[in-house]
């Protein structure tokens, strides 16, 4: 018997209550052999490698009682002592787009169709919030809602569970109060709030609140928790130490490099620390990682063989002889582990904490749950993403609370930091690197919830190219939002130009005071009709060239729209369509100086395989009858709108576009900071052209056009770099900020 095996037995014999020495009962033989705790440090998407130690203790018959874990650790921990199954956990990492999950916007399929309408017009990907008078600036790169809420969905199995040494697998983690620099080990509570809280790095996923406390990750106080493991009673403890990514000198190039490199060596030295105090009884296990900087957030597949191989290295050198089990006990010990899942509770009640200034019963109004039945989990899955996509909320958590044989579901909402007042920003620039560019900039302050059925106002400015100054106030005229009214205003200013050879040769300039009112339908959160009133007037004046008509004229007709939007990135999509019909009726009858009708529809659809995306889709415009006025000129061409021609170059009363869009993924970085973007390339394929007849509409009266390019989703909205040809020699550059199509 060697030393570590001799150590190990004379510790149980020590710390094991007397029993008849006749006894083999399996709760005996479990009384009596060691306890053991797995530690599993943070490190980043390198904890990877963390699965593959894991499985191997598995392959080896050894018992593990407790896990604790800080970071990535953590994550990995606490799906762990859930009750899920390597394999589970394996299909979880890899089948989550933690893309979206990181991305600073809430996932477009689950905003409310009001909301998705944000993205188009203001492409800053931050909002500010107003509370108290003052601003709310993001408190870190990316939210944490879509994570909070798919740790709780992937860990609803764990509901109701208040304890944590209650769970399949005793679990603990371990976080830092950001206001005092305490160490906090987090073992009790809801298990998703405290994996979130230990894998919120500061600067890249806000604190996160629990009770009363703000917690960022326990790294940089206690990377590797080897004594919280001893605290809790382990006997043995399994080491898992898979290093720190930290820079060579020549790399300390930025302001992000160096706050990194810093927070790495604090966190490398209270490792080292706590290897030191490694018992003989204990095992440590590196994986021989690559230390690079890994972006993607799982890293690559092959770290978990690599934990695997170190694991297996361990058993290899007899490391595990000592707790590892017979086949029969281990079995009966997994299968105990396996029973502890919960199961789906019957629900009695349902008890609402809102922490917002959003009405309970539009909350409420949101779940499908029927009470005295059992918990149905991916309706309120569903139900938590609609509530989220209500765009009100920084967090929304479910719980359970035991209520005899039943139990009470318990949904909190919390405000978002910035209350129920935001600004978004927006910006669109277009240069064609020959010296001729245009610009505009917009701001919109959204102030919701101003009454129990959530009416919001709604004020927009912009200045560039195309001045505006607008107002909005939208009411939902019953709980559930879907019949609304709206009544609005606003003066607008635009440059309509005209065009000889690619080059302006005149240029009017439109102003329009316009008031709307409307009334609607929303379908889910991604169909919408509406039909409304418009009145108004206006007058049109020469910026340049002496023979653009002037003069001043009347708005007033009659609107009336359809639309369909379940993309799920409005810039770069992968999935979806989005579609809309719209049209424009003036009459004289109510003010309009000459009757006219425009009709506008457009559509998109967008499929993925692995890193590549086609876009089909097309845009028609046409003007029913022939009025004076270059108010009512359609206009085509530009990027994606028959590239090679300038923006808006092609005139007429009809216009068309036909596109096939393709674009390959190059990289990809969740977080969209200020110096890395995901990257695309691509080109496209259109057919169009714009008409003055409609005898003249018609494929042999087309152009066919093109354009390669390079794009990037920036978190000020979409940048492009194109060049683009069209039938009959034209061509052009593009530096585009903007959403071309």
């Amino acid at each position: 018997m060697n030393g570590r095996i001799l150590l190990i037995f004379i510790t149980g014999l020590l710390t094991t209550p007397i029993v008849a020495a006749q006894t083999d009962s399996p709760s005996s033989i479990e009384s009596a052999r060691p306890k053991v705790a797995v530690v599993l440090g943070g490190g980043g998407a390198h904890g990877v490698a963390h699965l593959g130690v894991l499985r191997e203790l598995e392959n080896q018959n050894v018992p593990v009682d407790l896990v604790v874990g800080t970071g990535f650790g953590g994550l990995i921990g606490g799906l762990y002592a859930s009750g899920m199954s390597i394999d589970e956990i394996e299909n979880f990492l890899f089948d989550t787009d933690w893309r979206n999950i990181f991305d600073p916007d809430t996932r477009r399929e689950d905003l409310s169709f009001r909301r998705k309408g944000d993205d188009a017009d203001f492409l800053i990907k931050y909002r500010v919030g107003i509370k108290d008078g003052q601003a709310q600036l993001p408190t870190s790169l990316a939210p944490n809602g879509k994570l909070a809420q798919l740790l709780q969905s992937v860990t609803a199995s764990a509901k109701g569970v208040e304890y944590f040494d209650e769970l399949p697998v005793a679990y603990r983690s371990v976080a830092m109060d950001l206001v005092n620099g305490d160490e906090v080990v987090l073992k009790s509570g809801a298990l998703d709030r405290a994996m979130l809280a230990t894998l919120s790095a500061p600067g890249s996923l806000p604190p996160v609140e629990i009770n009363g406390r703000q917690l960022v990750s326990g790294s940089l106080l206690n990377n590797l928790p080897v004594d919280i493991a001893r605290e809790w009673g382990a006997d043995v403890v399994i080491v898992v130490d898979i290093g720190t990514y930290l820079r060579a000198e020549d790399d300390l190039s930025s302001i992000f490099a160096i706050v990194g490199q810093v927070s790495n060596l604090v966190q490398q030295r209270n490792t080292n620390a706590s290897i030191a105090t490694l018992r003989d009884t204990d095992i440590l296990i590196q994986p021989e990682l690559n230390r690079a900087k890994v972006i993607n957030v799982v890293g690559p597949g092959k770290n978990i063989e690599i934990g695997a191989a170190a694991a297996a290295a361990a058993a290899k050198s007899d490391q595990f002889g000592a707790i590892r089990i017979a086949d029969e006990q281990y079995a009966s010990i997994y299968e105990q582990r396996v029973s502890k899942r919960a199961l789906s509770p019957v629900i009695s009640a349902i008890d609402l904490q809102n922490d917002s200034s959003v009405d309970d019963e539009l909350i409420l109004a949101q779940l499908s749950q029927p009470l005295h039945e059992p918990l149905d989990k991916e309706a309120l899955e569903e139900d938590m993403r609609n509530i989220y996509g209500l765009g009100e909320f920084s967090a929304v958590e479910f719980g359970l609370r035991k209520d005899g044989e039943s139990a009470v579901l318990r949904i909190r909402t919390v405000e978002n930091r910035g209350g129920n007042r935001f600004w978004r920003f927006g910006i669109s620039l277009q240069d064609d690197l020959e010296g001729n560019s245009a610009y505009t900039g917009s701001a919109s302050m959204t102030w919701t919830s101003l009454n129990k059925l959530g009416g919001e106002w709604r004020s927009v400015m912009r200045i560039g190219e195309i001045q505006q100054v607008s107002t909005e106030f939208y009411q939902p005229l019953v709980r559930s939002g879907v019949y609304f009214a709206s009544v609005g205003g606003g003066y607008t200013e635009r440059n309509v130009n005209a065009f000889l050879g690619g080059e302006i040769i005149g240029q009017a300039r439109v102003e329009e005071l316009v008031g709307q009112l409307k009334v609607g339908r929303i379908f889910g959160n991604s169909g919408q009709i509406a039909a409304g009133i418009l009145t108004g007037r206006g007058e049109t004046d020469a910026n340049i060239g002496s023979n653009i008509p002037t003069g001043k004229f009347d708005i007033g007709g009659y609107t009336a729209s359809a639309a369909h939007d379940s993309y799920d990135n409005v810039y770069f999509p992968k999935k979806g369509v989005r579609a809309s019909l719209g049209w424009t009726g003036q009459r004289e009858s109510v003010g309009a100086s000459f009757d006219v009708d425009i009709v506008t529809s457009s559509a998109g659809i967008a499929k993925t395989w692995g890193v590549n995306t086609l876009i089909g889709g097309f845009t028609l415009q046409s003007q029913l009858e022939e009025v004076p006025g270059v108010q009512n000129l359609l206009r085509t061409g530009g990027l994606f709108q028959l590239s090679g021609f300038q923006t808006d170059e092609l005139t007429g009363r009809h216009t068309a576009v036909g596109r096939a869009i393709y674009f390959r993924q190059l990289r990809a970085n969740p977080l969209r900071g200020f110096l890395e973007a995901s990257l695309y390339v691509g080109g496209s394929l259109e057919l169009g052209n714009a008409w003055q007849t409609t005898d003249e509409v018609g494929l042999d009266n087309t152009l066919m056009a093109g354009a390669l390019f390079v794009g990037a989703d920036t978190f000020i909205g979409p940048v492009y770099l194109a060049g683009g040809l069209a039938e009959g020699g034209n061509s052009a550059f593009y530096l585009f900020v903007g959403r071309p199509f």
